[in-house]
C-alpha cells in the first residue's frame, strides 16, 4: 500500500512544526510569570538582581530557538516535497525544541551546583543542529524534495559547521564547565569557518 504525499501533508508538516516551536518559546516565559506572582515586585530592581539567571536563560534561549526556526525555515521553503525520513528526522527536532525549555530552567536553578547543566543545555543544541544536517542531507540525496527554481540550493556543509562548532563547545563544556554559556560564543566562529571550508571544497 502506497502512501501519496500531498501539498496538504506537507503544510501540515510545517503548521505542526511551527506550533511546536511557538509552545516552546511560550514555555520560556512562564518561569518569569511565576517570579511576578509569587516575588515582591515592589521593587523590580531586586527581583531582576536575585533571578538575572532565569531572564539571562530566557533571552539567549529565545534566540537559539528563534535561530533554529529560521534555519528550519529557509529549508522547508526550498521544498515541494517531503519523505518518510524527513519526517521522522523533523519530529526528533521538534523534540529537542520542546526540551529546550526545561534545559534553559536547568542552567537558570542549578547551574551553579551542577555545572553540567550547561552540558545539558549545549548537548540539547547539538540534537537539533544535528536534525537541521540531516535534514539537509536527506533533501541533498533526493532533488526531487526540493522546489525546481532552487534546486540544489540546500548544502550539507552549510548546516555541519555549527554542529561542529556545538559538539566542541559541548566537549568544553563537560571539560570546562567554569566557562558556563561562554562556550556558546564559538558559534561566532560560524562564518569564517564555513568561507574556509567553502574554499577547502571548492578547489
Amino acid at each position: 500500500m502506497t502512501t501519496t504525499r500531498t501539498q496538504r501533508g506537507l503544510d501540515r508538516v510545517v503548521n505542526f512544526t511551527d506550533a511546536a516551536v511557538a509552545i516552546a518559546i511560550t514555555l520560556l516565559v512562564l518561569p518569569l510569570v511565576d517570579l511576578a506572582a509569587t516575588e515582591d515586585v515592589s521593587s523590580v530592581r531586586e527581583v531582576f538582581a536575585e533571578h538575572w539567571s532565569s531572564f539571562l536563560a530566557f533571552a539567549v534561549t529565545f534566540a537559539v530557538i528563534g535561530r533554529f526556526w529560521v534555519v528550519h525555515h529557509r529549508l522547508f521553503e526550498s521544498l515541494q516535497d517531503y519523505s518518510p525520513a524527513l519526517l521522522v528526522v523533523n519530529l526528533v527536532w521538534i523534540a529537542g525544541i520542546a526540551f529546550f525549555p526545561f534545559s534553559a530552567q536547568l542552567v537558570a536553578d542549578v547551574s551553579d551546583d551542577d555545572p553540567t547543566s550547561v552540558a545539558v543545555y549545549v548537548g540539547t543544541m547539538v540534537v537539533v543542529s544535528t536534525c537541521l544536517a540531516t535534514m539537509a542531507w536527506i533533501v541533498s540525496r533526493h532533488p526531487g524534495l526540493e522546489r525546481a527554481d532552487v534546486r540544489g540550493s540546500v548544502r550539507v556543509r552549510h548546516s555541519l559547521v555549527p554542529t561542529g562548532l556545538l559538539v566542541v563547545a559541548l566537549l568544553l563544556a563537560l571539560l570546562v564547565p567554569a566557562g558556563g554559556l561562554l562556550w556558546l560564543l564559538l558559534l561566532l566562529l560560524t562564518g569564517p569557518v564555513g568561507r574556509l571550508v567553502d574554499r577547502a571544497l571548492d578547489r
